[in-house]
């Protein structure tokens, strides 16, 4: 069974299986290694890319981007001898954040830059706050049991709905009441409960009750069954709240 490990994501990030590459924004900027002669993905869990805004040309050799409209991610490459060179390119999200990439190309494979959005970078951050549950997709019909393992872009719309609180047409969302539970240094209650087309989702409270900051990270929440799971911070500090998203196949 396929899984698909989803690490902060706005920190609610996400993380596609091998290749990953995570990174985040400072100043709403980031850097990242590419491959010069391979395309390359760059996904924002939570988001989508609506535009992009080319810097220019480095000496004859161009950066070629391009916005997908169905997954909202954008598709990085290179034309020429580009190795050695950087360049530059600014991202638009659904929400009206922007970002600026900076890519320097080098010789390997390509790769899939998963980006966290940290909610305390006020460069990236938009104008006004969006309507989340406009901005937020749900898994289209027919996308589910079956396909859900072969399509990550199915449980990562999901997991944007459960981010969003969003409840779009043909997506349940029920309120739990959940019994808190305890995993090591946190606290976990079950909070929502998400279902559509063969799709089981759930968000979790997380409290840290230790004395010190913990981190945080998704992997440990693949267990068996799950499908995806993402977190919602990176690091949780003593008292503070987080949550998790977990997607299973439903039953």
């Amino acid at each position: 069974m396929r899984r698909v490990l989803l690490l902060p994501l706005l920190t609610l990030g996400l993380a596609f299986p091998a290749a990953a590459l995570p990174v985040s924004t400072k100043d709403g900027r980031f850097s990242a290694e590419v491959s010069a002669s391979e395309l390359n993905r760059l996904t924002i869990p939570g988001e989508r890319i609506v535009k992009i805004r080319l810097m220019g040309e480095a000496q004859g050799a161009p950066l070629l981007v391009e916005a997908d409209d169905q997954t909202g991610d954008a598709f990085i490459g290179f034309q020429g001898e580009v190795s050695g060179r950087v360049f530059s390119a600014y991202f638009i999200t659904e929400s009206g954040r922007t970002v600026q990439g900076v890519f320097s190309p080098h010789d390997g494979p390509a790769q899939t830059i998963v980006l966290t959005l940290p909610a305390n970078d006020r460069a990236a951050q938009p104008a006004s706050v969006p309507d989340d549950g406009a901005a937020a997709p749900a898994p289209a019909a027919g996308e589910g049991r079956g396909r859900q393992e072969a399509y990550p872009e199915v449980l990562t719309a999901l997991v944007r709905v459960m981010f969003n609180g969003a409840a779009p047409e043909g997506v349940q969302r029920v309120r739990v009441n959940g019994q808190p539970r305890r995993a090591g240094p946190f606290e976990l209650v079950p909070l929502e409960i998400y279902s559509v087309d063969g799709l089981k989702g759930t968000v979790l409270s997380l409290k840290n009750l230790s004395k010190v900051g913990q981190p945080l990270t998704a992997r440990p929440f693949l267990r068996e069954g799950v499908l995806a799971a993402a977190v919602s911070h990176e690091q949780v500090e003593p008292g503070r709240y987080a949550r998790v998203y977990l997607v299973e196949a439903a039953r």
